[in-house]
């Protein structure tokens, strides 16, 4: 009788840990930024801001700032524009909580051990921007680099920050040089703003071949990647100011995030699935 309290206490104890656990991973942001710092910057300066201040959190600043040198180096070597890069680290790390840092420490001690004895590895995406090994593989060879294809040197290779920063400005770059990527004629980019949202959505699920015009873009992905962009505070990161983005093109692109997401969020509320779940019997029609 004894035993079987016991086992039951035990049992009790294990469910309490792991429910804590989980609620701790999926409610306590990540700590993949600052533990990529060179510099533990003052309190102050990790300030966070709410959603609707569309202002940036600090320790996204610091960590640009920090890393400011790698990103124009790789932003000139590829020809894509330093603010793209600071967008996909902001948008890789929105949102992101403990639970995605732990996916990561399981996929990295994996690989490390029963994947490298065995040959099978996780597929795993590393590093601030959030960049899977097989993609890093496929643009080493679509840039000529080095043909390697020892995927762990991929994983070491990507959770240095540095190198991971070089890895989000080659897929950026070829993400947006391919013919169908293209901004309409006279402008750039950052001022094409649906294939800015393609782009982001790109970034997250992988290239496609549909055309610019019918490219789908994502609110998770798309619209974060173009509202990053759009909050970007380039002259205190970069020192450079309008010579990366005018302020103009920042609002012009927000204001598109907004009323991209503004739109996705009114179909969720007009469907028959959000009706469904959460409006009263007595306010439905």
């Amino acid at each position: 009788m004894k035993n079987a309290k016991a086992r039951v206490i035990v049992t009790a104890i294990n469910a309490a840990l792991g429910l804590t656990a989980l609620y701790i991973g999926n409610n306590v942001d990540s700590t993949l930024l600052e533990d990529s710092f060179r510099e533990t910057p003052p309190a102050w300066q990790l300030r966070r801001h709410s959603e609707e201040s569309e202002i940036l959190d600090g320790r996204y600043v610091v960590f640009l700032q920090q890393y400011s040198p790698e990103i124009l180096a790789a932003a000139k070597e590829y020809d894509v524009s330093a603010v793209l890069i600071d967008g996909a680290i902001v948008e890789e790390n929105s949102g992101r909580t403990l639970k995605d840092d732990w996916k990561d420490t399981i996929a990295v001690a994996w690989n490390k051990t029963l994947g490298s004895w065995t040959g099978h590895t996780i597929d795993a995406s590393l590093g601030p921007g959030q960049v899977n090994m097989s993609t890093a593989q496929f643009l080493d060879d679509h840039f000529d680099h080095a043909k390697i294809v020892d995927p762990i040197y991929f994983m070491q290779t990507l959770q240095d920050p540095a190198s991971n920063i070089e890895y989000v400005a080659m897929n950026l770059s070829y993400l947006t040089h391919r013919p169908n990527r293209q901004p309409a004629l006279g402008i750039t980019i950052l001022e094409d703003l649906h294939l800015l949202g393609v782009i982001g959505t790109e970034y997250v699920r992988g290239p496609t071949p549909t055309p610019k015009e019918k490219a789908e873009v994502s609110l998770e992905g798309g619209m974060e990647f173009a509202k990053a962009v759009g909050m970007i505070p380039t002259q205190q990161i970069h020192c450079l100011g309008s010579t990366i983005i005018e302020p103009a093109k920042q609002e012009a692109i927000l204001v598109y995030a907004r009323e991209i997401s503004d739109g996705y969020e009114r179909d969720y509320t007009n469907s028959l699935v959000y009706k469904a779940l959460y409006m009263p019997e007595s306010s439905q029609p």
